[in-house]
């Protein structure tokens, strides 16, 4: 995978061209600096304050010192009354949380307190670079969301009504196409990014996938076999071990892949319950949704079960899109991210 760079001031991903913020080596911190500040002072010449300003979307190109590829930031136009959003107030983790970096304090290397990036318990095998986000004006889509809603003309979120059943339909205005995205280029798919403290999927490939991106938070800082567990929602080309089944094929196929991240994924022994499966389509594609609670009992885990959902997505690829979401219990309040963010589905 691509290494994150060492700690230091960068391009502010949230402000405008010339704008800094500290990057801590794993993620943003509170720490920044505008850009009136920033343009006589040598530390910050390294900054691109010439980023190209687009007159129709008013964003300009960032790219992230992370690992991640380039992606797009608002900036809005002279004499707008647009206001930057306040952060998301995400809860808190009980264990393994750190103290945000001190605004001001550009040594500090601390982790936000809200969800810290860890490692998953399993055997990461290879590892590849993420494609990462398209970033657009979170607080111009907002004020359109609420707009809409407040005029009936849709709820975030929410399948189609007119699409019939079994249909998720991600149009512009239900997959807030101007907000943050996950780019999923090999598979020919995007999605929404569920918001402060998900982690951009740097963990290696899964077993079930050619190749992983996506996000995740971590749920349980240390678990017996000493890694942790978390939560995640990510994509990829199915990998060739399931062969390249057909839209007829996915249920059977489902079955399989479902045994296998059961086997290399959660405690053991455990029973899935709750077992549901349709037919469906995600913008217009054929795709097959079997979801189902698992439930176990082993000792050192916080969580007693988990709420996971497996798609299958005919892309026309060389083979189908495993798109999987799984949260632990101790996070159901979570849950309902999982359809939000299958109907936040496009095909590229």
């Amino acid at each position: 995978m691509t290494q994150p760079q060492a700690p230091g001031w960068y391009q502010d991903p949230m402000g405008r061209p010339g704008d800094a913020r500290w990057w801590d080596g794993a993620g943003w911190t509170e720490a920044h600096t505008p850009r009136e500040t920033t343009a006589d002072d040598p530390q910050f010449a390294h900054l691109d304050a010439s980023s190209t300003i687009t007159s129709g979307t008013g964003a300009h190109t960032v790219t992230s010192p992370g690992g991640m590829n380039e992606y797009e930031v608002y900036v809005p136009p002279p004499g707008s009354n647009w206001q930057q959003p306040p952060p998301y107030d995400a809860p808190q983790l009980a264990q393994g949380s750190q103290d945000p970096s001190a605004p001001g304090d550009p040594d500090s290397t601390a982790k936000p307190s809200i969800f810290t990036r860890a490692a998953l318990d399993t055997p990461t095998g290879s590892q590849r670079t993420m494609l990462w986000w398209g970033l657009g004006g979170l607080g111009v889509v907002a004020l359109i969301v609420v707009l809409l809603v407040a005029t009936g003309v849709f709820r975030a979120g929410d399948p189609d009504p007119t699409a019939g059943p079994g249909t998720y339909n991600s149009s512009p205005s239900q997959s807030q196409q101007a907000g943050v995205r996950v780019v999923d280029k090999a598979a020919g798919i995007s999605y929404d990014y569920l918001g402060e403290g998900w982690q951009d999927y740097n963990l290696g490939t899964l077993a079930e996938n050619q190749e992983v991106v996506g996000q995740y938070i971590v749920t349980q800082p240390k678990i017996p076999s000493g890694g942790e567990f978390i939560a995640q929602v990510t994509s990829g080309l199915l990998a060739t071990q399931f062969g390249s089944p057909s839209p007829e094929q996915f249920a059977a196929t489902l079955q399989e892949v479902e045994m296998s991240v059961r086997g290399n994924y959660y405690p053991q022994p455990n029973e899935a319950t709750n077992v549901a499966e349709e037919q469906i389509q995600i913008d217009g594609a054929p795709a097959y949704r079997r979801s189902f609670d698992l439930e176990w009992n082993v000792e050192g885990y916080d969580s007693t079960g988990e709420r996971v959902v497996l798609l299958l997505i005919d892309t026309g690829k060389s083979a189908p899109v495993f798109f999987y979401c799984s949260f632990p219990n101790t996070h159901a309040e979570l849950y309902p991210l999982i359809d939000q963010v299958i109907a936040s589905i496009t095909v590229d």
